[in-house]
């Protein structure tokens, strides 16, 4: 087993005397130096875990470094991680990219890696044993390096001393991913003239012209199509194809490119069931929806999995120009029900956008009495949002033709009451919605008022002509046993009050009174309200029985 004592010593004494020049530095520059020095060992063949036999491991060089700096040895924990990622082939483009970084970041601070390179190269040149640094394995290392910066000549140098394009290496994997993620053309170009074997797909199904595409490297894109090594509409696991990344990171270049082609179709989708455009909206990319949006071959009204279309994607991110920008187009289609089972103006006024809302309402062909879950529509979400004046211009025609009844106007007033909104609610009465009316479980907006405490609004109800003020829901409770079960006592003061309020109606499955509905919550004083009008009832009652009595006997 190589040991520590292999390891070149100018290197060490180089990292050594620069990290203890510069005690003030970050973690970051500690960090790297030690990947710095644990990607030399595994180039010798050593882990950091290794022993000499002195019992002396590896590591102690890393702890070592770190102490000269008079710093905190956490970071040497990750190192064992790194070595099991590295063992095991688990590691990742974003690590293997941030590994890479480090490695040059050292290099440039450290020591010279091209000029040691160089050097090594030579002097395995001249000796016939090979070196102890190890050769074959830092000219391919060295070859990754040189591929991320770009150093074209440099990688002629390594590729004419016998440096491998296909090998592996084991911290950066293959100098073509890595050419492709840093976005460097010229050396793509080089590797594929070399007619080197393109590397495998990766675990996660993409191929390396999903790694440009998602990356936005329109001129390694542009490099990698110019050959016929690759498919241009491949899907890795999740169902993405190098279109649906470029259209999600936004990179308009790229989108262009790919969607040109004839074996790239335009509207694939992931295993999600988002296309292209999808999720350009859902991003925010402005620039790429507007292109897209004009091709004819473009489907703006594709279907999510979870039934969302473009434009309720662009109403959920609230963007007025991205909404905009959509109703453009006169094939699109308003009237679609999303994944929150309500059509695009209901997803609108549930975000409370007033300034989407109304643009949604114009385009012709827009569906008012279009119903979502449990037979709400438009109206009842921008009710209950406390949009006054689009429910007044909603109710005058504006936006087109309004039926009471197939617009769900009585649905919208139960929700106006319920977040105590009196402007809409008056704007609904006075339009001729009836107050006694029930939803599908039989609640009125009384109900619904006297359940969120909203006072005001059930002073106005109960005001109104032929309001029931004892309806039942479906379970049996009246408007004062929900005020009740809240704990609303000011609401319960009024209700109590009336006349006609039935003080002791119980629901139908426990026969609890809303008396019983208040103890059962811990609303003491509420329950006291309820019994202090039952007595002075039954006071009332007894008075005017005796009276009645007294009337009856006298004598005449």
């Amino acid at each position: 087993m190589p040991q520590l004592l292999d390891f070149p010593n100018e290197i060490l004494e180089a990292i050594f005397a620069h990290v203890t020049s510069r005690v003030d530095e970050t973690l970051e520059l500690r960090a790297v130096c030690g990947i710095l020095l644990t990607i030399y060992l595994s180039l010798l063949g050593l882990s950091v875990s290794d022993a000499d036999p002195l019992g002396r491991f590896n590591a102690t060089a890393i702890q070592r470094l770190l102490h000269e700096t008079h710093k905190d040895p956490d970071y040497f924990i990750g190192h064992h991680t790194v070595d099991f990622l590295m063992s095991q082939n688990l590691i990742n483009d974003g690590e293997r990219e941030r590994y890479l970084k480090a490695l040059l970041v050292a290099a440039g601070w450290v020591i010279d890696f091209p000029k040691i390179v160089k050097s090594v190269l030579r002097k395995s040149d001249a000796a016939s044993k090979p070196s102890a640094f190890g050769e074959s394995s830092l000219r391919n290392c060295a070859l990754v390096a040189a591929a991320y910066q770009d150093e074209v000549s440099f990688m002629t140098l390594l590729i004419s001393r016998d440096a491998n394009v296909d090998a592996r290496t084991r911290y950066f994997g293959n100098p073509h991913r890595i050419a492709v993620m840093s976005g460097s053309a010229a050396a793509v170009g080089l590797l594929l003239g070399e007619r080197a074997r393109l590397p495998n797909i990766g675990k996660d199904g993409q191929s390396l012209l999903h790694v440009a595409a998602g990356r936005g490297h329109a001129a390694v894109v542009q490099r990698l199509l110019s050959g016929d090594r690759l498919r241009a509409d491949d899907r890795d696991c999740e169902g993405k194809t190098p279109l649906l990344l470029a259209a999600a990171g936004g990179y308009l270049a790229v989108v262009k490119l790919l969607i040109e082609r004839d074996d790239v179709i335009a509207n694939s989708k992931d295993r999600e069931g988002w296309s292209p455009l999808a999720h350009a909206v859902d991003r925010g990319h402005i620039a790429v929806v507007k292109f897209l949006m004009a091709r004819a071959d473009v489907d703006i009204n594709s279907t999510c999995n979870n039934g969302d279309t473009p434009l309720i994607l662009a109403v959920k991110t609230g963007c007025i120009e991205m909404v905009t920008c959509l109703l453009g187009r006169r094939d699109l289609s308003v009237n679609c029900v999303g994944s929150s089972c309500v059509p695009d103006v209901s997803v609108a006024a549930q975000l409370h956008n007033e300034e989407i809302v109304e643009p949604l309402l114009r385009p012709q062909g827009v569906n008012a009495t279009c119903q979502g879950i449990r037979g709400t529509t438009p109206l009842t979400w921008i009710a209950q949002s406390g949009m006054t004046r689009i429910v007044k211009g909603f109710l005058d025609g504006h936006y087109g033709d309004c039926d009471i009844k197939r617009s769900g106007a009585y649905k919208a007033l139960c929700m106006a009451a319920k977040v105590g909104n009196l402007d809409v609610m008056k704007l609904l009465v006075d339009w001729g919605v009836l107050v006694e009316e029930r939803n599908h479980v039989g609640r009125t907006a009384l109900s619904f008022a006297a359940e969120e405490g909203r006072l005001e609004a059930v002073k106005l109800l109960i005001s109104k002509d032929g309001v029931d003020m004892n309806r039942r829901s479906r379970d049996g409770r009246t408007p004062l046993c929900f005020a009740a079960e809240r704990g609303h006592a000011e609401v319960v003061k009024v209700l109590a009050k009336q006349d006609k309020v039935d003080l002791t109606a119980s629901d139908y499955h426990m026969h609890r009174t809303p008396e019983m509905h208040a103890l059962l919550k811990g609303h003491e004083a509420v329950a006291e309200l309820i019994w202090n009008g039952i007595h002075a009832r039954m006071q009332s009652t007894a008075s005017e029985i005796a009276n009645c009595d007294e009337a009856i006997l006298s004598p005449q």
